[in-house]
């Protein structure tokens, strides 16, 4: 059976190799080896936080970048990152950044012409 240190770590790789997908707590541990309780408190001993929460929290940063640096519409980022209903996406954006995806959007996304220099 793996230390709880590689159990955390392979989590994490199943999880960063697919954000789009959301494994249960169950098809994670059988992933990475170990049952479900040993896998939930390994991860937030080496995380710091339990396993749901730190992918959420994966996933917003990887649709925070999407909505800087693409035109995607909100939709197909919701669905790149594996979310079915772009509302329930929303929500799990708001609630970890405090701005709608599209507010997210307009006040990072770099404008066209910004920081050219004017003639």
């Amino acid at each position: 059976m793996p230390g709880r240190e590689e159990v955390a770590r392979r989590a994490r790789e199943v999880l960063l190799a697919d954000l789009s997908r959301h494994p249960t707590i169950s098809e994670l541990a059988r992933a990475c080896g170990t049952s479900p309780t040993v896998l939930k408190e390994a991860f937030r001993e080496e995380f710091g936080m339990p396993v749901y929460q730190w992918a959420r929290r994966r996933r917003m940063i990887a649709a925070a970048r999407l909505l800087a640096r693409t035109d995607l519409p909100v939709a197909d980022v919701a669905r790149a990152l594996g979310y079915a209903n772009a509302s329930k996406f929303a929500r799990a954006f708001a609630s970890c950044l405090r701005l709608s995806p599209t507010a997210f959007r307009e006040r990072y996304r770099p404008r066209a012409g910004a920081g050219l220099p004017r003639s």
